[in-house]
């Protein structure tokens, strides 16, 4: 009950700010402007000269906001919450290159044998993300790691880590208000959560999730998706030093994260982390076009009006962006199974095995990862996979993408027919 009214009393007050702001608008008076000057302008002055020395996030920052000048459905409290993000990861950013210019030894962390789930969206990856983290053997990179960078977290951790963990989740707790009740079976999201690598491609600069939940930035999302290899080459060292920066006080552990396909260059991960074993996990593309685009419906709701929006646009544009990512990720990865057949770095896992036989699915996986499969470990995925399947699963309500599945069935049939996809599940 103290939820509901809590929700209630959020949304309320989001919906008076944006209807000022909307009346305001009418009168040609922008109170939160959204465009590259004002970004500029509502920077941290030291801060804005450590980044502007950055020419790829620059660039990424002026291309974003051209196309968002534009976006006149962004609400007042959606230009305020998308500064306040921005800002966030420029000061995590000015934090985390400090700290690694003073202290360069996190630079000799050596990171064997990573393990990257490279997939499609809504394939079951978050699932066999946080299951695998259930073994401490695995270090899967949290979202309060990822929001604050530095320093490393101690091991075990702090007062002061479980401190920025309260903070998190706090703030965490405080968006979920806002991207309504339904998320938390959708997507449930905590501060210790293992999430993929979309936050450590905001820190270098690539903007892939606004990209995708706005609708008026096609021009920087075909530069998001022609970026070249080399440009990927450089963004993935920088994310390998933010790796190295985490498990500097847990060497002993194998990394394990995650990266999905429509922002993934793999020949250039593989170039980053050359011994790294690469995770898909297959599921018809219709199922999950129509599941990732109703969450990112939710989780981009915080900009725009209560009463929701047409997510139709938003669809295609996440649709063109897996479409892109898939292709090139069957593309390359057929080059370098060419080029190096002994490797086996390229591990294919499907949905339908995970929902039908999830132990027997994990236990397949381990020994192609060649990590030890203990009494242990059974018992205690066991346990979790268990209490998982005692919840109920996220509803969505995003159907266009289903009406649409033999369109998508079509776009994706190379796909489809390369890993032979049971469709409709």
């Amino acid at each position: 009950m103290a939820n509901q009214f809590i929700s209630f009393l959020v949304l309320s007050i989001k919906f008076v700010i944006d209807n000022v702001g909307a009346l305001l608008s009418l009168l040609n008076i922008h109170l939160i402007p959204l465009n590259y000057e004002q970004a500029i302008k509502g920077m941290n002055k030291v801060h804005y000269e450590h980044i502007k020395k950055d020419k790829f996030f620059m660039k990424n920052l002026k291309l974003m906001m051209n196309g968002l000048s534009n976006a006149s459905d962004i609400t007042l409290t959606g230009r305020f919450i998308y500064y306040n993000q921005l800002y966030d990861v420029i000061k995590s950013r000015y934090n985390f290159d400090n700290y690694v210019k003073e202290n360069p030894k996190v630079r000799n962390v050596d990171i064997k044998n990573p393990v990257f789930i490279v997939t499609l969206p809504r394939t079951g990856s978050t699932f066999m993300h946080v299951t695998m983290q259930q073994d401490k053997r695995w270090y899967c990179p949290e979202v309060w790691l990822q929001n604050v960078l530095v320093p490393p977290p101690s091991n075990p951790l702090s007062e002061s880590d479980n401190k920025v963990i309260k903070e998190v989740d706090w703030r965490l707790g405080i968006a979920k208000y806002l991207w309504g009740k339904r998320i938390e079976s959708a997507h449930p999201l905590f501060a210790r959560s293992p999430e993929d690598i979309l936050m450590n491609l905001m820190c270098v600069g690539a903007q892939f999730y606004m990209a995708m939940v706005i609708n008026n930035l096609d021009d920087y999302m075909d530069y998001l998706m022609n970026l070249d290899k080399s440009t990927w080459v450089e963004m993935y060292r920088s994310i390998k030093l933010m790796m190295q920066c985490y498990m500097y006080n847990y060497p002993t552990e194998r990394l394990l994260t995650m990266s999905h396909s429509p922002y993934t260059n793999v020949a250039a991960l593989l170039e980053v982390f050359p011994d790294a074993k690469i995770v898909t996990i297959h599921r018809d593309p219709a199922k999950s076009l129509a599941s990732i685009t109703s969450l990112l419906g939710m989780s981009s709701s915080q900009f725009f009006s209560i009463f929701g929006r047409d997510l139709k646009v938003m669809g295609d544009n996440v649709s063109d962006m897996c479409l892109k990512g898939t292709n090139l990720l069957l593309e390359q990865r057929e080059e370098l199974e060419e080029k190096d057949k002994t490797e086996n770095r390229f591990i294919d896992v499907y949905f339908k095995d995970i929902v039908r036989n999830p132990m027997e699915t994990f236990k397949d996986l381990y020994e192609k990862l060649e990590m030890p499969w203990t009494d242990e470990w059974e018992r205690t995925c066991k346990t979790y996979i268990t209490s998982q399947r005692e919840h109920k699963k996220g509803t969505h309500s995003y159907k266009d993408n289903l009406i649409r599945k033999e369109y998508y069935h079509k776009q994706f049939s190379d796909y489809i027919k390369k890993f032979s996809i049971e469709l409709n599940l």
